[in-house]
């Protein structure tokens, strides 16, 4: 019961039932001022300062920390979206504002056609309806397809010459619940700020759909993609719209209590995995400099590529 008034306040007033606290490693030399975002089964979700959201292993929590997710107060969060609260604001590069959370991202089927001597779009099977689709299917079509249309009467006419009038294209979007439902916007057409994120994740997801990996893998690897993306989507809102970082963070380092000991501070490596539909992630290390702290890392991940390196901000 108390959680329920929890999570309606949150609905109705933007509230967030959870507070910043202390969260540390199974170690104890990981320690961070956060708020919880979200988690599922394997991941949980912090908001640290200026923003940066951290995605952390629950394997790697300290006991306390594990703990306090079994607690009532946010028991509810387990297995569950990030819960939208006061709609967070979406620019689109023409000046179009989307209101609303997002609720999932990936490679999206768009179909443009013409029926009743009028242009129509659905995305993934779906015809939408929604006004701000008359404004952005020229775009749409000519992002996609490098075409120049500038208004919907052109667009019109190039359909009306089709034989059927459509088209059809895959392209990477973002669907956001908005009070009047949901909409599905394409990466692209989010200002360069907002895309950042969300068109490296959309880009993992297309490759993800060309590897070579078992159903039951790729799955997994989407589902926690859009588990990211819908925590990216919360963890803005809860910044007051600045835009926010999410780091996967990777503590292995950390257990070697010899190696900590003989560092004097802690850095953070940046690095890709070998394939593309795998996000980069970010490894904790305790080093002297920074090559100390890039050569650690070159050591264990020597497939990997470094991407970058600079002190802890935690």
């Amino acid at each position: 019961m108390r959680m329920g008034y929890l999570l309606l306040l949150t609905l109705l007033f933007g509230l967030s039932p959870l507070q910043a606290r202390e969260w540390s490693d199974n170690s104890g030399h990981f320690k961070v001022e956060a708020d919880l975002i979200a988690f599922d089964g394997d991941t949980v979700v912090l908001r640290a300062k200026a923003g940066r959201l951290l995605a952390l292993k629950l394997a790697d929590l300290s006991k306390t920390d594990v703990e306090y997710l079994k607690t009532p107060e946010v028991a509810g969060f387990e297995n569950s979206s990030p819960i939208p609260e006061a709609p967070t604001e979406w620019s689109l590069k023409n000046g179009q504002i989307v209101r609303g959370a997002i609720t999932g991202i990936g490679i999206q089927q768009v179909v443009i056609f013409r029926r009743d001597s009028k242009v129509h779009i659905s995305f993934d099977g779906k015809e939408l309806t929604d006004p701000i689709y008359k404004v952005i299917l020229p775009e749409i079509v000519n992002q996609v397809a490098s075409t120049s249309f500038k208004t919907l009467e052109e667009l019109d006419r190039h359909l009306a010459a089709l034989k059927p009038p459509s088209v059809t294209y895959a392209v990477p979007a973002v669907t956001i619940a908005t009070s009047k439902g949901n909409v599905g916007i394409p990466n692209f057409l989010l200002k360069k700020e907002e895309q950042n994120y969300l068109w490296t994740a959309s880009e993992r997801l297309r490759s993800l759909q060309e590897s070579e990996i078992t159903s039951e893998e790729r799955e997994k690897i989407a589902s926690r993609e859009n588990f990211l993306a819908r925590s990216y989507s919360r963890g803005r809102n809860q910044a007051v719209n600045m835009p926010v970082e999410i780091s996967q963070i990777q503590l292995d380092f950390l257990s070697n209590a010899a190696l900590v000991a003989a560092r004097a501070e802690f850095w953070e490596v940046v690095i890709s995995q070998p394939n593309a539909y795998l996000m980069p992630f970010t490894v904790v290390v305790p080093a002297v400099n920074s090559a100390d702290a890039g050569a650690q890392v070159a050591a264990r991940f020597p497939q990997y590529q470094l991407v970058g390196i600079s002190r802890a901000s935690f």
